[in-house]
């Protein structure tokens, strides 16, 4: 056996080449010390049920009272554990609500795994078009007048779904929907796999951007990936219960549906420790994080090439958006020239920095409390030292890309830019110009799209 080919020494020579990550997950392969004493030999706890270990389907002992703990801390009537993702807390929370045949309204700029769910429900969409932003292009907050009009025409629809935040940190008024919602006697579902974090910002950061957690404001179930944001492994998730609203049996039979019946106690320790540090020494860790954070958007204001977008300046004092998390550091790349897989390769080849996603016209850096200085002293150096518009002449990252197939007919499948997964265009869907240009103009710039072929 060679070692160097197996497949965890090319992640352990990628992991060392210094690279920074300001990705996912958000560890950032930097948890604290605590996480790596207790996860120093994984072998040794890498077990399956037991009697002493619990049953993560039918939990009576040491995983109840984890989840029990998990829902004090989030002041939840009841939280399950999750070791697929919220992909499985999105599976589980559309299946467990909505019949096959009835209604659903859904903001539009959901998750793939959203869409999945209504094929396995059979479950029919209403769609609220959150509005898009401009230059970026990206969906912005749900407007509950939209979905209050929605639900006055439409009596029959069962639930109302919405992601907030969004991949690109743009939050919706959640009580307003939650209010919204139950005057029409349904209840509300929230994506929130990029906020689990929302809970432990300080108050005074969550005041400024007018950001707070839906479990807090109303929601009936809420999904949270704690791997996003906080220090958890990747897939460590969870799905609150907040309400009566919804029958907890449904629930928990549908997250059996979903979930793996041999699930990682690596991955259920890693979320009851997270939790737990959460609640105790990562509330000051936030305190400081935040505190970094807002220094380095300070500084990345000024940059030359890489303009950070400020929703707090404009967009948030006009009502454009309800609300914003601070942490997704959003740097536009101009609308003319290479775009952001362009910019993605220079952050990466000259500085040494990793980005979550890059886009036609930007590219997005994702944060959480276990950034180094260092990290960020490097991005502020990339921001003040790299002379973008310069190095972007006549460039083309793409060359070719832009004569994959794009159908004329009805399409079959979805048809969406990878990260983040939230669908262009839909099957049934008949390609307008419009969004022909827009795909055109993203494979051009070196983005990844799934759903087309060669």
């Amino acid at each position: 056996m060679d070692r160097q080919d197996l497949f965890i020494e090319k992640l352990r020579s990628y992991t060392t080449s210094g690279i920074y990550p300001f990705h996912m997950p958000g560890h950032k392969r930097n948890a604290p010390e605590l996480f790596r004493e207790l996860f120093r030999d994984p072998f040794s706890i890498d077990i399956t049920e037991l009697s002493a270990t619990d049953d993560l389907h039918h939990p009576e002992g040491i995983l109840k009272e984890a989840m029990d703990f998990a829902a004090s801390v989030f002041h939840t009537k009841e939280t399950f554990f999750l070791v697929n993702g919220s992909t499985c807390g999105v599976l589980s929370a559309i299946c467990g609500t909505v019949r096959p045949g009835e209604k659903i309204l859904m903001a539009k700029n959901a998750h793939i795994s959203a869409y999945h769910a209504l094929r396995f429900s059979g479950a029919v969409p209403v769609f609220l078009n959150p509005r898009v932003l401009l230059p970026y292009g990206f969906a912005g907050s749900t407007d509950p007048n939209d979905a209050e009009a929605a639900l006055k025409k439409d009596p029959s629809i069962r639930a109302l779904y919405v992601t907030s935040p969004t991949y690109e940190g743009i939050l919706s008024d959640i009580r307003s929907l939650s209010d919204v919602a139950h005057r029409a006697g349904i209840p509300l579902i929230v994506d929130e796999a990029h906020g689990a974090h929302l809970a432990f910002l300080p108050e005074d950061v969550l005041k400024e951007y007018r950001a707070a957690s839906a479990v807090g404001c109303g929601a009936d179930l809420v999904i949270q990936s704690l791997h996003k944001t906080l220090p958890a492994f990747t897939e460590s998730a969870v799905l609150h219960l907040n309400s009566d609203r919804i029958d907890r049996r449904d629930i928990e039979r549908s997250v059996a549906c979903f979930e793996t019946t041999s699930p990682s106690y690596l991955l259920l320790s890693s979320i009851d420790l997270c939790i737990r540090y959460m609640d105790g020494p990562g509330r000051e860790e936030m305190k400081k994080y935040a505190e970094r954070l807002s220094a380095v958007r300070r500084k990345l204001s000024r940059g030359r090439s890489l303009k950070l977008w400020e929703p707090e300046k404009e967009d948030l004092r006009s009502e454009r958006i309800f609300g914003y998390d601070p942490g997704k550091l959003i740097l536009g790349t101009g609308g003319s020239g290479p775009g952001g897989p362009y910019f993605a390769e220079i952050l990466r080849e000259r500085f040494g920095i990793e980005a979550e996603m890059a886009a036609a016209d930007y590219v997005l850096l994702m944060t959480s409390l276990c950034d180094t200085e260092e990290g960020f002293a490097r991005l502020l150096k990339a921001a003040e030292e790299a002379d973008f518009t310069e190095e972007t002449k006549n460039q083309n990252t793409a060359a070719g890309k832009e004569n994959l197939n794009i159908p004329d007919g009805k399409l079959k499948d979805y048809i969406y830019l990878y990260p983040p997964g939230i669908p262009i265009a839909f099957p049934g869907d008949v390609l307008t110009e419009e969004k022909k240009a827009e795909i055109r103009k993203a494979m051009k710039k070196g983005c990844r799209i799934i759903g087309l072929e060669s």
